[in-house]
């Protein structure tokens, strides 16, 4: 069972997107992050969003009806989850083997924004730093229904978003720390089962060289 916390837009016609998270659902429904940019996407109008993890049953939507996924990274291991995403709904891995038959495939979360060089082969695209806002304005330029080079010329325009092999200079996008999110979903099957989590503080004043909470 789950409670949502919010009104969901209920237009299932829209543009076809996914929020996946590349571990089981248990750790997506805990992942604060990732359920806020979910609820974006899921009060938007005109955007169908559907919800995936390694765990979750296969989606009835067709690739080719599919617009965009994106992918929350908060460790590096997640990435083999990604893979494991792809590798389901058979998707190439490589952004240069994805054609118009193909959603646009992007990213964001502590991963990449600490370094997104590791992974500029895999995705069109991806967000460095603070995801509220530009999200938003993503979803708005994905609704255009463009081709992929021309939403990716689009999104250019936008600071925080780093397009690989384009991109030279990236602004790092931080919220006012005021704007605090919360848990949007209650759920039984939650990794913290049927808790509300608010968010208190973002980052660390500590600067312990070995941790990415200190400078991103």
């Amino acid at each position: 069972m789950e409670k949502l916390l919010y009104s969901p837009n209920l237009d299932k016609n829209g543009l076809k997107f996914w929020m996946a998270y590349p571990a089981c659902e248990s750790f997506a429904l805990s992942s604060l992050g990732y359920m806020w940019l979910y609820k974006i996407a899921d009060t938007t109008e005109g955007i169908s969003c559907e919800r995936i993890a390694t765990d979750s049953a296969k989606s009835k939507t067709p690739i080719k009806h599919l617009s965009a996924i994106a992918f929350s990274l908060s460790f590096d291991f997640d990435f083999m989850g990604v893979f494991e995403l792809l590798e389901k709904y058979g998707i190439p891995f490589y952004s240069k083997d994805r054609d118009e038959n193909f959603p646009l495939i992007f990213a964001g979360g502590p991963v990449i924004t600490t370094n997104p060089e590791p992974y500029k082969k895999f995705f069109d695209f991806m967000i460095i730093g603070d995801g509220e806002e530009i999200f938003k304005k993503v979803l708005e330029i994905l609704k255009l229904k463009l081709t992929k080079s021309e939403t990716l010329e689009e999104l250019a325009k936008l600071d925080g978003i780093y397009i690989p092999f384009k991109t030279t200079r990236v602004k790092k996008l931080t919220e006012a720390l005021h704007k605090v999110i919360y848990t949007p979903i209650l759920s039984e099957i939650s990794y913290f089962k049927d808790t509300f989590i608010i968010e208190i503080a973002r980052g660390c004043m500590n600067r312990c060289a070995f941790c990415t909470a200190s400078y991103i």
